[in-house]
């Protein structure tokens, strides 16, 4: 199992506090990703910015509905790219 993954399974754990502590560190780790991602689609560092923040929001509150951790990046992808539209 990956460090990513494992970090998906305690953010969608019971644990409010270790939930957060742990989605912060994923959205640590993808945020670079996520704001290129979002850049690329929207061409505005500022709005692509937003739409990173959005992305990540919308990950954390929706976290329940990912079945498969190792899924996690193709899920965010797509979540980045609904905000970008």
């Amino acid at each position: 199992m990956s460090a990513y993954e494992n970090l998906v399974i305690r953010a969608a754990a019971s644990d409010p506090d270790d939930a957060r502590l742990a989605f912060d560190r994923l959205a640590r780790d993808f945020g670079a990703t996520v704001h290129a991602q979002a850049l690329g689609h929207i061409g505005d560092h500022h709005l692509a910015e937003d739409a990173a923040q959005n992305a990540l929001t919308e990950a954390y509150l929706k976290l329940d509905q990912l079945k498969v951790p190792r899924t996690f990046p193709v899920w965010l992808k797509r979540i980045v790219r609904t905000q970008c539209e």
